[in-house]
C-alpha cells in the first residue's frame, strides 16, 4: 500500500524538480532591470492625486458622474419589483 502510493509521488516530484530547472534557466537570462523595477518619474503621490481630481472637475465629468448616478437610481427604481 505504501509502495503503492510512494512511486507516484516521486514520479510527481522529479517530473516538478525538472519543470522548475527548466524555468530557472528562462529567467536567469531575462533582463532584470526591466522586468522587476519600475522606475518612478514622479513621487509626490497625493501631489498627483490632486491633479486628478483638479482634471477630473475642470472637465465637468464630476457632473457627467453625478447625471448618470441619478438617472441610474432613476431606471432602478422603475424597473425593479416590490
Amino acid at each position: 500500500m505504501v509502495v503503492g502510493s510512494v512511486l507516484p509521488l516521486t514520479t510527481w516530484f522529479s517530473h516538478y524538480t525538472q519543470v522548475l530547472s527548466s524555468m530557472s534557466q528562462i529567467l536567469w537570462h531575462l533582463p532584470w532591470h526591466s522586468t522587476l523595477a519600475q522606475s518612478i518619474k514622479d513621487p509626490d503621490l497625493l501631489g498627483q492625486w490632486q491633479k486628478a481630481f483638479d482634471h477630473f472637475i475642470q472637465t465637468g465629468q464630476v457632473w457627467a458622474l453625478l447625471i448618470g448616478i441619478f438617472i441610474g437610481f432613476l431606471v432602478k427604481s422603475m424597473t425593479s419589483f416590490g
